[in-house]
């Protein structure tokens, strides 16, 4: 029997989970109960019954009984009693508090993403790094993060070779680095902080990275990659593809590929100043021209830089996400103009019979993504935030509350105790289109897939960003009859599935394990010789490593095998990144 809920705690006012998991178990125990009591008090408080229980399809050896005590919001520390019909089981102690250790998690992240600056030997090499292929000369692109734990890298995006999967890297970091000392700076507690200060400093640390990314044409560089042997002497401007690293001198960066969100990130920094401008640094003024020129090259060029030569989802909301940015910096007609016919666009890759998102216009295949899936949804609002006309902003606020609701009704479609997010999948070579708990292993990339914490936060955005705008999006959408209250069932819905995801990160996983480091329990590690650092987060648990249906990390036979480790106890900035973004979002 195992007692699992967040290692840290809760809020007063969250919703509150805690779920006991024991083995396969066909008959229940029907007489199993909980007492929750406070540290060093001897009565309990409360007594607790499960309001459900059950085993998730294809989760072996596994039963749960989940307990609902959202009704406590006594601050303080506790801990459960969970009383068997063959034995009792004490839990670790959690807490109840209005800030939750918020503001040192956020900190901790600071530290981990300055911790993961490029430096060193690396640092020194990419100041003069050739290209692959024919191209003579080199360029400075010094600065920016490494990517990973084991991987001293630097990356715009990658798996461009793959069309569908690409994630967003540097330039979302330093987007959300950027909204992160915005939000500091309105908030009460945090205004003119070094939170504030230090969210900046690491935002134009990599905002001149994605300087000196950007070619002399207008285009940016996708990697600066060293095959992942550490060797600085490799380092490249190239592309790659498959687990073998092969490189590619397709290294222009369209805007699927990092392009696009490198844009949004120098045209949002610019609305910023910037004192103390260091001597290999840049002006807010020469970010937005770089942003400018990078966008209208794209308008060109983005197509030719397609490794397929077609547009897809991923280009559509990096696009529109950029064009927004520039709008808001620029108050120029013309990205109004970009504005919504990327937001158009977008729009037609909504598929009702689906109740999901197509990747590719003339696809069945379902987008479904690893790190990103919540960037759609934060695409849509930001657009709904800036456009005045009421006649387009009905369509997208009518997609924005559907999709929301299938990705609900997915979440409850099977016995789901931690309230996980499913997305709707399509390996490679089946014909089948299904719902699941995680990408599969046999995807375009041919060998990418991994824990997905980056994406269960983008969700946890998504949901906050939902939820706060619920009402202004039913009458948005013309849904003016019931609005108040549909709009405050979908905010409380909302409410519990960004707390769900919380949770997970923190703790309440079959794993029992805290996946940001140096908080919790059971901490995961990655290599003896690359170590996971505090405030980082690592990739997460997956579909089982034999059978899909199943969940894992680390099995026990991948132990030491290097292809393969990484998939679970690797930190990655991505997951820093999204998880930052949502834990600001709670802190406002």
């Amino acid at each position: 029997m195992e007692i699992l809920h967040n290692h840290i705690g809760f809020r007063p006012k969250s919703s509150k989970i805690m779920i006991v998991q024991t083995g396969d178990t066909p008959n229940k125990d029907s007489s199993l109960y909980a007492e929750l009591f406070g540290i060093g008090i001897e009565k309990p408080l409360m007594k607790l019954f499960p309001v459900s229980s059950g085993s998730v399809p294809g989760w072996s050896n596994r039963y749960f009984y989940r307990f609902d005590f959202s009704m406590f919001d006594e601050p303080g520390s506790y801990r459960f009693c969970v009383h068997g019909e063959n034995k009792n089981e004490y839990g670790q102690p959690f807490y109840i508090s209005e800030d939750i250790a918020d503001s040192d998690m956020m900190s901790d992240i600071l530290f981990y993403l300055k911790g993961q600056r490029s430096s060193g030997r690396w640092d020194e090499a990419d100041r003069s790094v050739p290209f692959y292929g024919g191209r003579q000369g080199t360029v400075d692109v010094h600065g920016g993060w490494f990517d990973a734990s084991g991987d001293y890298s630097k990356y715009l995006s990658h798996l461009s070779y793959a069309n569908y999967l690409n994630p967003q890297q540097i330039p979302l970091t330093v987007w959300v680095l950027t909204q992160l000392g915005e939000m500091f700076a309105r908030h009460d507690v945090h205004k003119g902080s070094l939170l504030e200060e230090r969210a900046f400093e690491e935002a134009w640390w990599g905002a001149d990275f994605l300087m000196r990314m950007q070619d002399p044409e207008g285009y940016f560089y996708t990697t600066v990659f060293d095959v992942w042997n550490k060797k600085s002497e490799d380092r490249m401007i190239c592309a790659f593809k498959t687990q073998k690293g092969y490189r590619l001198d397709s290294y222009q960066a369209a805007f699927r590929q990092g392009g696009g969100m490198a844009i949004a990130a120098l045209a949002r920094i610019a609305r910023i100043s910037r004192n103390d401008i260091p001597s290999d640094g840049f002006t807010p003024s020469e970010c937005l021209v770089a942003a400018i020129k990078g966008y209208r090259h794209l308008l060109e060029h983005n197509q030719e830089y397609l490794d397929n030569g077609k547009e897809n989802i991923i280009d559509c909301y990096c696009a529109c996400i950029a064009a927004l940015e520039l709008l808001e910096s620029t108050n120029e007609e013309f990205y109004i103009k970009e504005s919504r016919s990327w937001i158009e666009k977008l729009a037609q890759y909504y598929d009702d019979r689906l109740k999901g998102w197509k990747v590719e216009i003339g696809l069945d295949r379902p987008f479904y993504h690893a790190s990103d899936s919540g960037l759609i949804i934060v695409a849509l609002l930001r657009y709904l935030s800036i456009e005045s006309d009421k006649k387009r902003k009905q369509p997208v606020a009518r997609i924005v509350i559907t999709s929301i609701e299938n990705e609900l009704e997915r979440v409850d479609s099977v016995y789901n105790p931690f309230g996980l997010s499913r997305q709707l999948v399509q390996a490679v070579g089946d014909k089948r289109i299904r719902e699941s708990f995680f990408v599969p292993h046999d995807n375009e990339s041919g060998y990418w897939w991994q824990g997905e914490n980056a994406r269960l936060a983008s969700m946890v955005c998504a949901a906050h960003m939902v939820g706060e705008s619920s009402l202004t999006l039913m009458l948005d959408a013309g849904y003016d009859q019931d609005a108040p209250q549909r709009a405050t069932q979908l905010s409380k819905r909302l409410s519990q599935f960004a707390d769900a995801h919380f949770d997970w990160i923190l703790g309440c996983n079959p794993f029992d394990m805290c996946m940001l480091q140096g908080y919790g329990r059971n901490n995961p590690r990655y290599e003896l010789h690359k170590p996971n650092a505090p405030g980082g987060i690592c990739n997460g648990i997956t579909a089982g490593f034999r059978d899909e249906n199943d969940i894992d990390f680390l099995p026990s036979e991948l132990k030491g095998r290097g292809d393969h480790i990484w998939r679970w106890g690797e930190q990655w900035i991505v997951h820093a990144t999204w998880f930052a973004m949502a834990l600001a979002m709670r802190m406002k």
